[in-house]
Order: C-alpha cells, then structure tokens, then sequence
C-alpha cells in the first residue's frame, strides 16, 4: 500500500536533474547504525515490565529447589491446587525463567541486561536473515525494518519471554516460505516447537500456524499426492512434538477458558485492539502496525503467484496481530520477511519500481524517524535513577519488608509482580498478573473499586476484607486513570484502619490489630496530618505546565476530597476535557458537587 502510493509518485514525478541517483544507497549504512543505535538504548532501557518480576522470582524457586514449583508460591488467595490455566503460568515459561534466574544470581542486574542484548541480538539477527533469504532488495528492507521498529520500540520491552514468541515464529514462518521456494522440509521444525513450548506459552500460535499450513497443503498439492503427504506429515509432527512440555496439550484449551473468563480484556491494554493502541497508547505504532498490514494484503492480492499455506496463516497472524495490542509483534516481526517478498512480487508484476530520489527521501524519512526514537531512548536512559523503572513502588515495599507489619495483603494487581520477587517469602500478594484465579480478579476490581453494594449485610469492600483477613492495604495512590484510590477513601473513613506509609507513588494502610500496634505507634499519620501531605505531594506534580492530565485529575479529586471545591475547580480549568472518556469527565463534575 505505502510502497505502491510511492511508486506512483516516482512515476508522475519526473527525475531530479541531478547526477548520482544512487543516492539512497548512501543512506543505507546511516539507517542501520542509527537502528544499531536504537536497539541499543532500548537495550538499557531500566527493567519495565511487571510481568519480569514473577518470572524471575519462579525460576529462582525452581534453580534452588532444582524442579517445577509443586504450588504457587506467591498468592495466598488461591487453594493451593494447581490445575488448568494455573499449570500454564506456572510451568509454561519454565525453560527462560530458570536460565534467567541462573544469569541473574550470577551477574546480578548487569546479567539481565546481557539477556537483553541478547534478545535484542537475535531477533534483530533472525529477522535479517529470513530477509536475506527471500532476497529482499536493501530499500524494501529498510522500509519494512523501520515500520516494525516504530512498533516494537513504543510497545514491547526486551525483558519479557514473549519476545521469543517473536523470534521463533520468524523462524517458523521462513521455515514455510522456503517450502514455496522448493526446499525439502526442514526439519529443524522439531527442535524449534520442543524450545518454543518451554519458553512461552505463545507456542499454541506455532501450533495453530501449522494447522492452517496443513489445510494449505491440501489445496496447494491437491494433484500431487506424495508431496501433500509428506508436508501433512511434517507440520502434524511439528505440533505434537510442541506438546513435549510439563503441560502437554493442555495448553490450547486452557488458554481458551483463560480469554473467556479472565478480566484482562476488558482492564489490561496489551489485551484491548489495536485501535484503542491508536486512541490510547502510540499512533505511530498503530499507524507502523496498518501500514505493514495492509501492505501485506496488498501483495498477497497482487502477487503473480501465490503459495495457499502462506495465504492463509497470512490471514490469521493479521487478524490476530490487529485484535490484541499484545500480538501485534506477529505482524511488525514476524511477517516482515514473507510481507517483503509478497510487496516485492506485486511491484514486479505492476512494473513499478520508485525513483532514486524517492527511495533516497523514504530512507532520510525513516532515519529521522529511527533517530527521533533513538533520542526519546536516551533522554529515558539519562534520566533513570538505576536499572529498574521508577514505576514500581520500591519505597513501599522496603516499607513492608522493614516495619513489622503483618497480615494478609491487598496490592495493585500491577505491582503484584514486583511485590513477589521484593517481598517472597515475608509476605504474599492478593494477585498479580499471573491471573491465576479469574474469580478473585473479578472480586479484585470490585474491591478496588470501593463497592458499596451489600454482601452478607455489609458493604462489599468490608466483607472481603474480612473474609481474606486482610489487615494491611498497599496501592498506588492514584488509579490508572488518575482518580484517587476510591479504597483509600473509604478506609480513612474508618477507625480500624490508619496510615502507616505515604510517597509520591504510594501508600500503606493498617488495620489496628494486636500484632500491628507497634508498628502503628511507630509509623501512624494523623488523618488530616496524611490528607495535607497527599495534597501537597499531588500539589508538587500538578504545577508543572507540562503537568500531565493524569496528575492533574489526581489534584483536583484530593483538593475536592479535603472540601477544597473552588481550588478543585481551578485545577479541573486546566485539564483539556474534550479528550477524556466520558466517565472520567462525569466524575469530575460530581466531584465539585460533593
């Protein structure tokens, strides 16, 4: 799509009266060293992803007690059982935590940033190659590279296994595409499935690939009866090798059940489709991620030749790769190589190949771009504190680990993850991103979100503080959206509970029990004392003009819950309204009536 607009152009335009049309071939070197640059950056970008944390605590679990974890060791909300989609979480990334784990004890944070240069290595290294191997020309390879990069750069972080997901997929859908080229079937193909089901459990997307490969090979070689067999026979073997992992083939279905019953596609982004990446998150990522997909589909329909496995695992990496946030990388990685080939066929069928001026001005675009990316990463790398992101609440669970507190915890569903591997074994979290049990999710985010509503004859939030015991509160003071925590609300309203911690990012709620007594004479904040602090620390984050939306919504909610309408008011002037969700803007209007 974006290769033939160009084209166009190159054709209406007449040729610069210029000597050198090779121009473009000099910016070549210049692109990939500026995305040489950029993976480097993002390389040493500090750890982000809330996801790490769990995985790097289980696989210290498993190197130390030498096997898979018999239980979850994290959640004290679950039954100690593990079954179905638990088995999954626990078992399904077994391989990358423990060599994770191993790299970590032995090199601390430094080990897990040669993990990612590593990473970084290799999907960049795969991706190239399979390029090389459809004989991809130098501008249709920097065009599609620097569309994936917009989109890896904005969405994925290095330090997660499904970046493997990524990686083995490339080399699974080249392994197809050299069958339309006439090679014999690799059988690398086991190996690879055995590797990918140990790693992450994105192998199911392998399994399904080969599926459709199946379905394709019984049109391609409906006349050729020893051929269609022998491919049959090869992809059918490829998805049961990848049922040689601690949890079979129960996988698939597990991960089915998980989807219909879980909460993160309705609260999880990565979950959300990609439109909502347009409205909510990256547009260049968003816009890189349709470009590549429609360029794809337009090769496919305007190829000469076509081979049907190819088509149809096409068709359903795209739908896919357009439906979940999570997946888009399938299509901006994994796909590059065969989207390049399909792009390059139409264009030879069509005759249209761009001038040199205009592949010259496409690749200055794309090395500004790379270089705005690249930038955006250093400024991130020069303002970090350390190797982990600021986001995570260290200060807090420091606080927890030293203070004397005990109890039952209630934590953000986000920071579960690093309160695991901060905290294990002192203290266990009421969920993290694992998920494990969809129906304490959902009793989760009523919790969080103060309800009210009645349960047994008390307010819900009550009775499932009660009935988890739970003794000590610890959240982000704001929520994703900025309000305030609605739980903070509701329990400083309350004698039980009184505060026993506060920074900028979080707070730690007491129930007065017996064994917390003197820990809150040590540590507990009067009420107003607590409020006027709050205040002023949202105060600090909200005067900036760069001040974002989500600190301002946070100002105005703590000013209106201290009775502070008419300055409320003034700080809700500053926040642009037309862009927030309608729920958000309604809230803000009741808040100045409260």
């Amino acid at each position: 799509m974006g290769a033939v607009v160009i084209s166009l152009f190159s054709k209406i335009l007449p040729p610069l009266p210029y000597p050198g049309k090779n121009y473009h071939k000099l910016l070549y070197p210049l692109f990939w060293g500026t995305l040489a640059l950029l993976l480097y950056f993002h390389v040493t970008r500090p750890i982000c992803d809330p996801d790490f944390w769990w995985h790097l605590k289980s696989g210290d679990l498993m190197v130390r007690q030498k096997g898979l974890l018999k239980a979850d060791p994290f959640n004290y909300t679950g039954d100690g059982m593990v079954r179905g989609f638990q088995a999954v979480l626990l078992y399904g990334y077994w391989l990358w935590e423990t060599g994770v784990a191993a790299i970590y004890n032995s090199l601390g944070f430094k080990g897990i940033f040669l993990v990612k240069s590593l990473t970084a290595a290799l999907l960049a290294g795969v991706v190239y190659f399979e390029m090389m191997q459809q004989k991809l020309s130098q501008f249709t390879m920097t065009v599609l590279t620097g569309l994936g990069a917009l989109l890896f750069v904005n969405l994925y972080h290095l330090e997660r296994p499904q970046v493997f997901s990524f990686i083995l997929m490339t080399m699974l859908v080249g392994t197809i595409s050299r069958l339309r080229q006439g090679a014999a079937p690799n059988f690398i193909l086991f190996p690879l499935m055995i590797l990918w089901a140990n790693i992450h459990r994105g192998f199911v997307i392998g399994d399904i690939l080969l599926a459709l490969c199946t379905a394709g090979f019984m049109i391609q070689y409906r006349h050729d009866g020893i051929t269609r067999r022998r491919l049959i026979t090869w992809a059918l073997g490829g998805i049961l090798v990848s049922f040689i992992n601690p949890n079979g083939w129960s996988t698939l279905t597990e991960l089915v059940n998980f989807m219909q019953n879980s909460i993160s596609p309705d609260n999880v982004d990565e979950y959300r489709s990609t439109w909502q990446l347009f409205t909510l998150q990256s547009k260049i990522a968003a816009i890189s991620l349709w470009t590549l997909a429609g360029l794809h589909l337009a090769g496919l329909l305007l190829a000469p030749r076509r081979f049907w496995p190819e088509i149809l695992i096409s068709l359903f990496i795209i739908a896919f790769g357009l439906a979940y946030i999570r997946n888009a990388g399938f299509i901006a990685i994994s796909l590059l190589p065969m989207t390049g080939w399909y792009v390059e066929q139409a264009s030879a069928r069509l005759r249209i190949k761009p001038a040199g001026y205009v592949q010259a001005a496409t690749c200055a675009l794309f090395v500004l771009l790379i270089s705005w990316l690249a930038l955006g990463e250093w400024s991130r790398h020069k303002g970090a504190h350390g190797p982990v992101n600021a986001v995570f609440p260290a200060n807090m669970a420091q606080f927890l680990k030293t203070s004397g507190l005990s109890g039952n915890l209630f934590n953000d569903y986000n920071a579960g993850g690093y309160l695991n591997w901060a905290l294990y074994p002192e203290w266990k979290t009421f969920i993290d991103g694992r998920e494990l049990d969809t129906q304490v999710s959902h009793q989760y985010l009523k919790m969080i979100a103060g309800s009210t509503e009645y349960l047994e004859g008390k307010p819900y939030y009550e009775q499932l503080l009660d009935q988890y015991r739970i003794d000590v509160v610890a959240l982000e003071i704001a929520c994703p959206d900025g309000r305030l925590q609605p739980l903070l609300k509701l329990l400083l309203n309350s004698r039980e509970w009184v505060p026993v911690f506060l920074d900028n990012q979080a707070f730690v709620l007491a129930r007065f029990t017996p064994q917390n007594a003197a820990t809150i004479r040590n540590y507990g904040l009067d009420k107003d004392r607590f409020v006027a602090i709050l205040t002023g620390l949202a105060a600090d984050s909200a005067v900036s003009p760069q001040s974002s939306v989500r600190n301002l919504i946070l100002y105005a909610d703590i000013l209106s819950y201290g009775g502070r309408q008419k300055d409320a008011a003034a700080v809700i002037q500053r926040v642009d309204t037309s862009n927030l969700p309608p729920d958000i803007n309604a809230y803000l209007r009741n808040c100045l009536k409260s």
